[in-house]
């Protein structure tokens, strides 16, 4: 996270991602704090170094431990967390959901169907392997992260 500060009152969430495209980061968001004042949020660290290191004319931009008492303060109230893409999703349950609150039949082929249901099956079994993968890092086991 960096505060950015001194920049023009006109300037929208989107001017200001813009002006931080270079990171090339999907996951960034801004948390204004005023009118000409607001945190940017990144995924990491260094995320957040690339930030500080672009040159600006109309952002000044300045690490947490050199923020206003604003930045500062805004931050502990909220819970800013770091910025995550949003996982890949489909409309299974979703659809799932209305078709029998309506109680209406489905439109979607048998082949959309069982291709929504592997794509499911899919995700889950890499967030298992991811989850195991980090647990057997932490344990010094490294065997079936490579794998």
């Amino acid at each position: 996270m960096v505060e950015l500060y001194d920049f023009p009152d006109t300037f929208k969430t989107h001017d200001i991602i813009s002006n931080f495209n270079e990171i090339k980061s999907d996951s960034m968001y801004v948390k204004w704090l005023d009118d000409t004042r607001a945190l940017l949020v990144l995924g990491s660290s260094s995320q957040a170094q690339k930030a500080l290191k672009l040159s600006n004319a109309l952002i000044k931009v300045r690490p947490m431990s050199a923020a206003s008492n604003l930045a500062l303060e805004k931050a502990n109230q909220c819970d800013l967390k770091p910025a995550m893409k949003r996982p890949q999703t489909n409309l299974q349950t979703a659809r799932r959901l209305i078709t029998s609150h309506l109680g209406a039949k489905t439109k979607v082929s048998k082949e959309q169907n069982a291709k929504e249901k592997e794509d499911l099956r899919v995700a889950k079994e890499l967030k298992k392997q991811t989850r195991q993968n980090e647990k057997d890092a932490w344990e010094g086991n490294l065997r079936s992260s490579l794998n």
